[in-house]
Order: structure tokens, then sequence, then C-alpha cells
């Protein structure tokens, strides 16, 4: 068995299977893990270049030679092998979610495996006369899977926050199917060398269709992240547009404050005289009545968020519930204002309807907002019942009846905390 081993080695090296793996081994580094122009970047490419390279060499050595001693055509086991490799490599030193690894890998898979039998099926159709000729041919062929790599590397899925699963199953479903396809005509090997043009044709149309559902895919997902960028451009808008309204009423009453002020002075000028000091007392309990609801703004320095706090407190408030704010923060901030419309909003609605839940009647909302060294804590706290479900609570899942439009809230504070390298942390304490 082992010097069936040495032999489908030496094979490989002989018909240039080798320079295909090292080829694809670069192609795959580069979409997982990219390269810039810095040594340092250059240098680690290389290196995982090449520990991929030899592990999917002594793969492919192993597979092929245990194929070969039980004289078994081995061609659909080595694609398996060669999935398990590149899988594990992106599990181990790829940074990405598992969506995009998924895509990734078994994109690189199915365009490797068609182009290989492409080129192998296209020297039999030039009917090439040197061996040479359909080695170079191959080697071309292989070759357009780096073309590929670039495109999906300037088009990576990776880019975006939300990738949908059932999307990314069904692709990677398509692309093993389309391998299987590829290997069911290397098993009739009749067929493929009787009628290599219709081979060829097959696999050009399955590289098309392997191209073709990924950068379906990817317009997906550009087109969805637009939908959602349009949404929290139009919830920062609106929330402006509250605030402007929230501002005018509150300078209104402040303004007829300021008009009936002379009034309140000469009566509590007059009880002062008087002597009247418990009338004086009322008198000015009423009057702090009147001006709290009028002064009741939030206003933490940062106008974005000014904004988006008013409104849900405006909301809370119409709902019969209280915000709570304890806010210091700077004027400006490294964060996108979307990003903050968004993670507030999120996290103010799922608290307003936990309360509207569990029926906390005129019950308070406590939001925080403190920067600790180069991160911004914001913490949100309502209260649950003592028999509330806390494990049940915690898996995040929306009670609502519509899955599919709902739910999203902690998913998207979860994506924005690690864009920002940051962290999200929901828990249940008393």
């Amino acid at each position: 068995m082992w010097g069936s081993m040495l032999v489908f080695a030496r094979i490989m090296l002989k018909d240039g299977l080798a320079l295909q793996i090292a080829v694809f081994s670069a192609a795959t580094v580069l979409v997982l893990n990219g390269v810039n122009r810095s040594t340092r970047s250059v240098l680690f490419y290389i290196l995982r270049t090449a520990g991929l390279t030899a592990a999917l060499f002594i793969t492919y050595m192993i597979c092929g030679g245990i194929f070969m001693y039980i004289r078994s055509n081995a061609s659909l086991w080595l694609s398996v092998f060669l999935f398990l490799c590149v899988s594990l490599y992106a599990g181990f030193f790829c940074k990405y979610d598992w969506r995009v690894k998924l895509l990734v890998c078994s994109e690189m898979l199915a365009s490797y495996v068609t182009l290989t039998e492409l080129g192998g099926a296209f020297g039999r159709v030039v009917e090439t006369l040197w061996e040479w000729e359909s080695w170079v041919i191959r080697s071309l062929s292989i070759c357009m899977i780096i073309v590929l790599a670039l495109l999906m590397r300037r088009f990576h899925i990776g880019r975006f926050d939300e990738i949908p699963v059932r999307g990314a199953i069904f692709t990677f479903a398509l692309n093993v199917l389309c391998v299987w396809i590829v290997q069911l005509g290397q098993l009739m090997s009749s067929v493929a060398f009787n009628f290599p043009v219709y081979i060829t044709v097959t696999h050009l149309l399955l590289y098309a269709i392997e191209i073709l559902l990924y950068f379906m895919f990817y317009a997906i997902c550009d087109e969805r992240a637009d939908r959602m960028q349009q949404q929290k451009e139009k919830e920062l808008i609106a929330a402006n547009r509250e605030l402007i309204e929230i501002s005018e009423k509150t300078f209104s009453d402040m303004r007829q404050l300021r008009h009936d002020m002379k009034n309140h002075l000469a009566c509590m000028t007059l009880m002062i005289e008087n002597g009247d000091l418990v009338s004086l007392k009322n008198y000015f309990a009423d009057l702090m009545k009147e001006m709290n609801p009028s002064l009741t703004f939030i206003d933490c320095g940062n106008k974005n968020i000014s904004a988006i706090l008013n409104v849900k407190k405006a909301k809370a408030k119409a709902q019969g519930y209280t915000l709570e704010s304890d806010i210091i923060i700077p004027e400006e901030m490294p964060f996108q204002d979307t990003d903050m419309c968004s993670i507030l909003s999120n996290i103010l609605d799922n608290a307003v309807e936990a309360m509207d839940k569990y029926g906390f009647s005129g019950g308070s909302i406590w939001l925080r907002m403190r920067c600790n060294g180069d991160y911004l804590c914001i913490t949100v706290r309502n209260p649950l019942p003592p028999d509330a479900d806390s494990e049940k609570i915690l898996r995040l899942f929306t009670t609502k009846s519509d899955k599919s439009l709902h739910g999203l809230g902690t998913k998207i504070v979860k994506k924005l905390a690690a864009k920002y390298n940051g962290v999200e942390v929901f828990d249940i304490t008393e």
C-alpha cells in the first residue's frame, strides 16, 4: 500500500496534478485570508499557501494510493477529502462567519473540480498530438481559478452583515450537485472519451452555473444590505424630524413659562411680604410640576444620539413608561450615525416590547452610556416578572407570528458590535 502511495505521488508530479493543487491552494488562501503589499502579509500568504498545498498533496497521495491499491476509482473520495481539508483550514485560519466559509469553500471546490475535468475534456476535443500541449491546456484551465479568486476577493460575500442562512445552504447544495455531476461523468469513462465535445460543453455550463450562483447570491446580499441601510437612514431622518418637533414644543413651553414668570414672581413676592411661607411652598411646588414636563429633554452633547433617545423617550412615555438616562459621552464618536441609531433603536424597542408583554404599567427603562477607554459601553435594563422563563428569553427568539420580518434586532446588535471589535451581552439578573 505504501508503494502505491509513492507511485501515486510520482503520477501527481508527472501529470501536473501537484501544480493544480498548488494553484488551488493559492486561490483558496487568497479568498479566505486575502493579501496586501506589506511584507508581513505576503509572507503569511506564502506560508499559508505552502501549508495548505502540503496538506492537500499528502491527502491526495494517501487517498489515491489506497484506492490504487484496491483498484477502485478515487475521484469522488478525493473531492470529499479535498473539501474536508479546505474546511478545516477555513475553520482554524479564517475569521469569517461559517456561512461565508461554507460558500467560499464549496465555490472553490466546485470550480476546481469542474475546471480540472474541463481541461482534460477540451484537450481530447482539440486532439492534441503531443503530451505537453495537453498538459498546457489543463494548466491554463486550472489557472482560471486564480481569476475567479480575484473576482471573489473583489466581490467578497464576507463584507455583508446579514447573510441568509437558507440561501447559503441552497447555494452550497447546488455546488455539491455540480461536483457530483462532474464526478458522475468521470466514473462513466467511456462516455467521457467517446463524447468529449458533450463533456466539454457540459463542464462549461456547470462552471457558468457555479459562477452565476455566487454572484447572484452576492447581488441578493448587496440588495438586502442596501435596503437595511436605507431603513436605518430613514429611522435617523425620522428621529431628527421628531426631535425638531419635540424641541419646538419644548421651546414653546419655555417661552410661555417665561411670559408668565413675571406674574409668578409677583405672586411669590407678595407671599414673602405677608410671611405666608406655607402658601409659598405650595405655589412653588405647583409651578415645578408645570415646568418639569417641559424640561424633560435629553441632551447628551451628540445631536443624533439625542434625537434618537428623545424619540424613544416620547414613545415610551406615550405607552405609559419612563426612560431614565445616565449618559456621559463625547460630542463626536467614531461610529456611523446609522449604526448608533440601529443599536439604540433595537435595544430600546425590545425593552419597551418586553414591558408591554409582561404588563409593567408605569414601569421604568434604564439607559446608561459611558466611554470606557476606547470603548463605548451601552447598558439598557428593563424589569421582568419573577416567574419569567430566563432560559427561553435568553435564546433571543422572536415571539411574533411573522418570523421572517421580526427577530432581527438582536442579530443586528451582535453584527454591529462585532463590526467595531466590540461585544454584546444579554443577561437576566434578579
